[in-house]
């Protein structure tokens, strides 16, 4: 049950909140409950943490795009093959973001 493990997160977080992957997983439990905010506040603890985390920017990333933020997804998604070139699902996204510019004008 999500609700329950968003609450076990969140008392790990309140006992050390420099655990990283306890941010992590309550924003991506917070993102499957459709709490789209709540997952992106996580999301910037755990970037102001851990600035490279690879997961927490696709998260953040996917995110924008389903908000229909596409201008910030497509930052989102150029940031993240900067530091990993070979992400499959960033490049993925990345170009689809693109193309979806590209038809909006």
């Amino acid at each position: 049950n999500y609700l329950k493990q968003k609450k076990a997160f969140s008392n790990l977080i309140a006992m050390d909140p420099s655990f990283v992957e306890g941010w992590n997983k309550r924003a991506t439990i917070r993102y499957m409950l459709g709490d789209f905010e709540g997952s992106l506040d996580d999301i910037s603890e755990v970037l102001a943490r851990q600035p490279r985390h690879f997961g927490a920017i696709s998260g953040k990333g996917m995110i924008l795009f389903q908000q229909e933020k596409y201008e910030d997804a497509l930052k989102v998604y150029s940031d993240l093959l900067k530091l990993d070139p070979h992400n499959d699902f960033g490049m993925i996204m990345y170009e689809k973001i693109i193309k979806m510019l590209g038809d909006l004008v």
